[in-house]
């Protein structure tokens, strides 16, 4: 007992310097809050918040609307962030590079000509679809465009006449075929919209084949006979040719391009015309 109570007496008797007084204490945390706080906020100034890239996708047609797949997204123009693209399951990059025009089904690959996956596509007013060149779709019918401003804010595309092309020409096939099956026949009409002759030397239709998340699939050149080819306006001139069925089952799209030659040499090209697309179920 006398042996606590001298401890406990020096303890008493300890000098001022070497007490820890409660108020130090608190001091102490308190500075130690104020210096992280200090160094989060450098933090934040040295690195500012990334800021997100807007694209704007505008069309020539009013009332046009932007559509990925069977969602529409809107009435153009459409602004697009890369917040707005990750929640679509999009590239989270926009910039001059990005969009790319994909000629399989006339939409917008996003990350490059060899992305793989869903495109923007446009829809015009049904009232006037008729007067634009048209892609079947499983989600329905869309157009095809050229793109006519194309920069890092903004892209204005523009729906693509069937006077404008100056030649409409039809694909005829069955809308279901089965995988295995070969070949299916092909009607190919070529009808002279404008008010002059078409003419060309080596004259050839090419035939493409793809999906509406990647560009061509298979594609096949046909030369057509004769080859001096000569349409008079309001005249139609009309062809079969056989198309390959894809092996894999999914929905194609199938396009057409009629080149016209200045020569039966087929070196220098006069004229590259169109097609609407269609589509095929492979089963």
């Amino acid at each position: 007992m006398t042996h606590e109570r001298t401890h406990l007496g020096y303890a008493r008797r300890l000098p001022p310097r070497l007490r820890w007084p409660r108020w130090r204490g608190i001091v102490t945390a308190a500075g130690a809050l104020v210096v992280i706080i200090l160094w989060f906020a450098w933090r934040h100034y040295d690195t500012p918040p990334r800021t997100q890239n807007i694209i704007q996708l505008d069309c020539t047609i009013p009332n046009s609307s932007l559509y990925l797949q069977g969602r529409c997204l809107g009435k153009m123009p459409v602004r697009l962030s890369e917040h707005d693209l990750v929640a679509l399951g999009l590239s989270p990059t926009v910039d001059a590079g990005t969009f790319s025009w994909d000629d399989s089904c006339d939409g917008l690959a996003i990350g490059g000509e060899d992305a793989f996956g869903p495109r923007l596509m446009i829809a015009v007013p049904e009232t006037i679809a008729n007067s634009f060149l048209t892609v079947e779709t499983p989600w329905g019918r869309r157009v095809k465009f050229d793109i006519k401003k194309h920069d890092a804010s903004q892209k204005i595309l523009d729906p693509v006449s069937v006077a404008k092309e100056g030649a409409q020409i039809t694909l005829t096939l069955p809308t279901k075929v089965t995988r295995g099956q070969g070949t299916v026949p092909v009607d190919v009409g070529i009808l002279n919209t404008s008010s002059t002759a078409l003419d060309g030397l080596g004259a050839e239709l090419y035939i493409g084949t793809g999906t509406f998340f990647s560009d061509d699939v298979a594609g096949k050149t046909f030369g057509l006979t004769p080859d001096h080819m000569h349409i008079e306006p309001g005249n139609t001139y009309k062809t079969t040719i056989q198309l390959r069925i894809p092996n894999v089952p999914g929905n194609y799209v199938v396009n057409a391009h009629l080149y016209l030659f200045t020569a039966s040499d087929r070196q220098t090209l006069s004229r590259n015309l169109r097609s609407c697309a269609v589509l095929l179920r492979v089963q």
